[in-house]
């Protein structure tokens, strides 16, 4: 028979989880609208950051309250609410480049001396060779913040490496607004990024040299770059080369439109981005393979290693790209999760990752 106190005891989980999912659906939506392009806030560090701890202190009294009742936690939903806004409005506060003292903007003057680090390759069209960088340094400051690159392929016979520096004193430009109602607006699209200037650039009119400061994400990116070169010279059509370099290491920039319709018309276009779908099948894979080893003393902790070491390798190949090591990192802790025999569901570890996703 159930007690009075089982009985508190069961609709006490039961308030605790209805809470979590009430304000981890609220978390979830304010997180996506904080980063949506049409949203833009214009407040002061030190008033965010005021509201910011009012909130919270708000946020704890609530919760401590919350315990102490069955009733529906109103106030807690709410305050989550507002907490979460005021944390997204500081967020997108501190991103503008105004904002970030050695951000390379509130330096940069006409014809100062830039040194650029490749950062990543992006789409080519037929009239320029495009890449993301990030300033270095304007004349002798150090600085940061990311340019994109776009290099004429008029004349130019080379394709810049992900360990390269370029030196240039050419002008950086703001990107133009869309003129089109209803357009797509690359300016808008591209300082979503991060991304507010552009450099084009001529055969000559700049300076190249290799970058001798080891950085993880660009070895991977040399790494993938060398397995790309590996993967040409077999015998893959080219149709079925850029799909193979889609789906293994995650590089979407060769798709040709033909393509990228085809699977956009079948409905079938995340398929073709390496997210939480591959990992998880990948998991899985691994999982069903390595079961012979928990037979083993420790072999569930050997499993384990080499679960989680795989899935890194994968995302390293894959060039550590943010919706990979989410993934990733998402599925690790599932892994030991799993192993240690923990209860766990799996909207928790959504709910963890979630914020890496914006």
């Amino acid at each position: 028979m159930f007690t009075s106190t089982k009985i508190k005891q069961l609709n006490w989980k039961q308030v605790c989880l209805d809470r979590f999912k009430i304000s981890s659906l609220t978390f979830f939506y304010f997180s996506g609208l904080r980063n949506r392009s049409r949203v833009f806030f214009d407040f002061s560090n030190l008033f965010t950051s005021a509201l910011n701890s009012v909130l919270f202190c708000g946020l704890s009294i609530a919760y401590f309250q919350a315990n102490k009742s069955f009733n529906p936690p109103y106030l807690f939903v709410i305050l989550t609410f507002l907490l979460v806004t005021s944390l997204g409005i500081s967020i997108s506060t501190r991103s503008k480049p105004q904002e970030i003292k050695s951000h390379f903007s509130n330096y940069y003057k006409p014809g100062a001396l830039v040194e650029i680090k490749i950062l990543e390759e992006l789409k080519w069209n037929k009239f320029y060779q495009n890449y993301t960088g990030q300033i270095l340094s304007v004349d002798t400051m150090k600085t940061k913040g990311k340019v994109m690159i776009r290099i004429s392929r008029k004349d130019s016979t080379f394709k810049l490496g992900l360990d390269e520096k370029l030196l240039t004193s050419e002008n950086l430009t703001r990107f133009k607004p869309s003129l089109n109602p209803g357009e797509f607006d690359f300016k808008e699209y591209a300082e979503r990024k991060g991304v507010y200037f552009q450099i084009t650039l001529e055969e000559g009119e700049f300076l190249r040299r290799k970058n001798e400061q080891w950085n993880l994400r660009s070895q991977a990116l040399v790494l993938r770059e060398q397995i790309i070169k590996s993967l040409r010279k077999q015998d893959f059509t080219t149709e079925e080369f850029m799909v193979i370099e889609a789906l293994l290491l995650g590089k979407k920039q060769d798709l040709s439109k033909e393509i990228t319709d085809s699977y956009k018309n079948a409905g079938a276009m995340h398929i073709l981005a390496i997210s939480g779908l591959h990992i998880g099948i990948l998991m899985m894979i691994l999982n069903r393979l390595l079961r012979p080893i928990e037979k083993f003393r420790q072999g569930k902790k050997v499993k384990l290693l080499i679960l989680v070491l795989f899935l890194w390798s994968f995302a390293f190949l894959s060039g550590l790209s943010a919706s990979v090591v989410r993934a990733v990192s998402m599925f690790s802790v599932l892994s030991i999760g799993m192993v240690s025999r923990r209860v766990s569901k799996l909207d928790h570890y959504v709910f963890i990752f979630q914020e890496y996703a914006i």
